[in-house]
């Protein structure tokens, strides 16, 4: 049963899924650690980048100053 492709593609998406969680949570960990609470608007768009944007993210507000840089950076 593990070697059915069936199986690989649940097992594939759920790695890809935690991979997510993971990243979500960790780069929404780092912008609360440096501007305080986010907002639900910001929360929500920042819940709809795929992994590699997350990670893009993560990098990025590293140069962030001010919660209008990850405003315009969503944008």
């Amino acid at each position: 049963m593990r070697q059915s492709p069936f199986f690989q593609e649940i097992l594939q998406e759920g790695r890809h899924e935690g991979r997510t969680e993971e990243a979500l949570l960790f780069v929404t960990r780092l912008l609360e650690w440096k501007f305080g609470e986010i907002t639900p608007l910001l929360l929500e768009k920042i819940r709809s980048l795929s992994v590699q944007e997350l990670e893009n993210l993560g990098v990025d507000l590293l140069g962030f100053s001010e919660v209008t840089d990850l405003e315009a950076w969503l944008e």
